[in-house]
């Protein structure tokens, strides 16, 4: 069995989704490139990306939505929510809960676990000196969609503008505050971002829609600079444990 087929569904598939890959083109060809964020909607971003990359530490939960289609064409949603810790430069914790994963991932500067509850199971690889590697290693060697990892880069903005075109549509009210709502493309991918207006400009929720498939991301618990005990970014195997190999993509399963 391979840990990395147990995790390729896992709901952990947030704001990279809406950056597309490097020098990587979605969808059809076409004759021109994006002309780029609008300059409101390029500042909204840099903003965002400031408050996340000059935190030393940082949290949240995540809510999922997500629209698949089954084998027989039949479209179900399913449900996770998940939660992230970071700690610069080189520590990452993200514990997923949903219906397709029941898993946690550590990261602790020196090699990277991931652990799927249920079976008990779990790999070990030795790991870049830092998050933004991991990020690389998790997504382009192993297959395992650690797309979240998008919001912990130190060149987010680039990441999250890269083949990308949009504006901010309109300011309105989520959760009782007020935020700016972005409508985004990126190649085939169409999405929607809420962000918090203020000196914290902090993702509220994302929805992405790309082959007619919708998920919808609520951000919630947003932690700047907390207290992280470095206890949690280490793995302890359980009782009854079982290591097995990760199983690197194949270059032609590679994105």
């Amino acid at each position: 069995m391979q840990l990395r087929q147990i995790l390729f569904l896992s709901c952990l598939g947030i704001l990279t989704a809406c950056a597309g890959q490097p020098g990587q083109t979605t969808g059809a060809a076409t004759s021109t490139q994006p002309s780029g964020p609008s300059p409101q909607a390029n500042a909204v971003l840099q903003q965002v990306s400031a408050t996340l990359t000059h935190a030393h530490s940082l949290a949240f939960n995540v809510d999922v939505l997500r629209e698949v289609q089954m084998d027989n064409g039949t479209r179900v949603n399913l449900v996770s929510r998940d939660t992230i810790v970071a700690r610069r430069p080189d520590r990452l914790r993200a514990d997923l809960r949903g219906d397709t994963s029941v898993a946690n991932i550590y990261y602790d500067g020196q090699r990277v676990v991931i652990e799927e509850i249920n079976s008990n199971l779990y790999a070990a690889a030795q790991a870049p000196s830092d998050i933004n590697g991991v990020i690389d290693m998790l997504q382009d060697r192993l297959g395992v969609p650690l797309t979240i990892g998008t919001l912990l880069r130190t060149d987010a903005q680039d990441r999250i503008s890269r083949n990308t075109s949009g504006d901010v549509v309109t300011s309105s009210m989520l959760d009782g505050k007020p935020v700016d709502h972005l409508l985004m493309t990126s190649g085939t991918l169409k999405w929607e971002l809420w962000v918090s207006q203020g000196e914290r400009a902090l993702p509220m929720m994302l929805v992405t829609t790309r082959d007619g498939l919708r998920t919808i991301y609520k951000f919630s618990n947003w932690r700047l600079n907390p207290s992280v005990p470095e206890g949690a970014f280490h793995y302890t195997p359980r009782p009854g444990a079982h290591e097995i190999p990760f199983i690197p993509l194949r270059a032609d399963q590679r994105g």
